[in-house]
């Protein structure tokens, strides 16, 4: 859902079909397993992609049927791997 037009067409059929939006969970993540200096930027854009963008045009589509019924909730979720994390060579960021 990293592109605006497909984040907005989304969030159209839901209310079309439903009549109401009450709740959007944004719940999404990529992670790219590569240490830091062998990173490109393609594979950065994707993690930014999908990590910020994606929930932030879902959200910001959500924004104006939830403003139109007077009932707003949008929850972001993210991921909690860093707290158990993986040990490989690819942990080592540098």
């Amino acid at each position: 859902m990293t592109d605006r037009r497909a984040a907005d067409a989304a969030i159209r059929s839901i209310v079309a079909r439903h009549n109401r939006l009450d709740i959007l969970i944004a719940n999404a993540g990529v992670t790219h397993r590569a240490q830091l200096a062998d990173w490109t930027s393609e594979a950065w854009d994707t993690v930014l992609e999908a990590n910020i963008k994606a929930g932030f045009f879902l959200a910001q589509a959500a924004a104006a049927p939830m403003r139109s019924q007077g009932h707003r909730r949008i929850i972001f979720t993210t991921s909690a791997r860093h707290h158990s994390g993986i040990q490989t060579k690819s942990n080592n960021l540098i």
